[in-house]
């Protein structure tokens, strides 16, 4: 399924509930997308309520006469401009928004939601040029099926055939890693900037990098990357401090 609420839903709408129990969107959404456009314009209640199902993969309603839970597995695709105007960061127009406006619209991503969303990319604007990009669709797709295989191979064909489901534990015992990835882990441990939920994401992360790249062991580069593609909302944070 693919499901795409407007950013008007309420968080009873996205997460269910109601006088009578209905499922919300993260659980009509199950094994397949959920796509949140405008992302900022989201409450920043129904933001927080996608924690749980992004956490856990369902979401419990509770009620007097008992609890209910619905699964909500889904893959979370969302997109979102850099603040109201939307041309913060933009160097082929001004922005229009006081630093306080901007301060205030990016303060509703917090810090717990934002550690859940594994891959995080800015996208610079870039003026239409007319020129076409060759992209060898079959040869990303052979890609993506052969990293496929090599987890399901590595999980036994298990229930928790990927990466992104391992906990922090089995990610040290599944993974192998090389001393210089290895080092790069440690000084990202002991810089305490980054938390537990957050550098497990970055090792998951690193071990699909290594994955699409047919290689055994998780390397250096492989950890850079996955560094760069888990903070790339915290450089638009940075430039509006």
């Amino acid at each position: 399924p693919f499901r795409s609420p407007h950013h008007t839903a309420s968080d009873i709408s996205m997460v269910g509930g109601g006088r009578d129990i209905r499922m919300g969107e993260v659980s009509l959404a199950h094994n397949g997308i959920l796509f949140l456009d405008e992302l900022g314009e989201f409450s920043p209640g129904v933001l927080q309520a996608l924690r749980e199902p992004l956490e856990e993969g369902k979401v419990t309603i509770s009620r007097v006469n008992g609890h209910y839970t619905y699964p909500a597995s889904f893959m979370l695709i969302a997109a979102s401009n850099p603040c109201p105007c939307g041309y913060f960061g933009n160097n082929e127009k001004n922005c229009l928004c006081s630093a306080t406006r901007i301060q205030r619209y990016l303060s509703r991503f917090s810090g717990p939601f934002l550690d859940r969303i594994d891959l995080q990319v800015e996208m610079s604007y870039t003026a239409a040029t007319g020129k076409k990009v060759e992209v060898d669709l079959a040869e990303i797709f052979q890609t993506i099926c052969a990293a496929k295989e090599i987890q399901n191979i590595r999980f036994n064909y298990s229930a928790k055939a990927f990466n992104g489901l391992m906990s922090g534990k089995e990610c040290l015992d599944y993974f192998t890693v090389d001393k210089k990835a290895l080092r790069v882990w440690e000084n990202l441990e002991k810089s305490m900037e980054i938390g537990i939920r957050k550098m497990n994401k970055i090792r998951k992360l690193s071990r699909t990098i290594a994955d699409m790249d047919a290689s055994e062991y998780i390397r250096e580069e492989h950890v850079l990357e996955a560094l760069h593609f888990s903070r790339g909302i915290e450089s638009v944070f940075e430039r509006a401090a």
